[in-house]
């Protein structure tokens, strides 16, 4: 198994620069920190390279737009930051994905006719 996967939660080990390439943000920083949490939304080089979508604050979405929130509210979601590439030696696992984004997978890599019979 590889030490890093689609949808695994990890941690930045080191800062990165933004390119504000997408941003749902507030508060729009140049920088994410050492300790930023992010989700592993590609896989561009196996076990080397990863495009990551690094998380913020709390926040939830009104008609007039983001407010800030805690994790408790009702619609808390946490903002992007960020969608970066990431390498595998500048993050670290804190939670394996769950068998849930597993099954998509292979739904996702399903040819039409295996779906249309399933």
């Amino acid at each position: 198994m590889t030490k890093f996967n689609l949808f695994d939660e990890v941690c930045l080990t080191k800062s990165i620069a933004l390119t504000d390439f997408v941003s749902n943000a507030l508060d729009p920083i140049g920088a994410a920190c050492e300790g930023t949490m992010g989700t592993i939304v590609e896989v561009l080089v196996p076990g080397e390279t990863f495009l990551v979508e690094l998380l913020g604050d709390w926040v939830v979405s009104k008609p007039d737009g983001l407010y800030r929130a805690t994790a408790e509210a009702d619609g808390a979601f946490r903002e992007t930051i960020g969608v970066e590439t990431v390498q595998a030696e500048q993050m670290m696992l804190v939670h394996r994905r769950s068998a849930k984004y597993e099954l998509l997978q292979l739904v996702e890599n399903m040819p039409e006719t295996l779906i249309e019979k399933v």
